[in-house]
């Protein structure tokens, strides 16, 4: 393997800890402001659907980088097979359809957000008396899931 199949290979993965790391960051940042409450609600409303749309377009983008660059990978090392390129066997057909699966899962979120509000008397538990898992946590733990499937096919490719 030369360094431009490395560096073609190594540019999804990289993308994705970078665009992980700033939704974390947002979170905590959304967490410490949560425990500073202020009155200006429909300003972090806004704020934060701008963020959800940045997410959003974050993630097609890291999707489309990772189908062009296992097709790329697979152009330049011969294996021009169509159907491997699309779903790969192994462990890189998971990484692939749990790509697809995450942004179908986003794109059917963001379509339920976008619709009727629901009243605050419908909401019988408030933001603070939540416990157990949060829809961010749920999402998050099958980014995790989708990484590690992800960097283990890196792996199966680099070995």
């Amino acid at each position: 393997m030369d360094t431009v199949d490395l560096v073609i290979l190594l540019l999804h993965p990289i993308a994705a800890i970078l665009v992980i790391g700033w939704i974390f960051q947002q979170q905590r940042k959304r967490q410490r402001d949560r425990r500073f409450k202020s009155d200006e609600s429909t300003t972090q409303d806004y704020t934060r659907q701008k963020e959800r749309d940045q997410i959003y377009k974050l993630t097609w983008f890291l999707v489309i980088s990772g189908f062009i660059a296992n097709f790329s990978y697979n152009i330049r090392s011969g294996d021009a097979n169509l159907q491997d390129i699309i779903l790969p066997a192994g462990v890189g057909g998971l990484h692939t359809l749990g790509g697809v699966f995450g942004i179908a899962l986003l794109t059917y979120l963001r379509i339920r957000k976008k619709g009727p509000k629901s009243s605050p008397s419908e909401n019988s538990e408030s933001e603070e008396n939540r416990t157990g898992w949060s829809l961010y946590d749920t999402l998050m733990l099958l980014v995790v899931i989708h990484a590690f499937f992800g960097f283990l096919w890196l792996f199966e490719l680099l070995v």
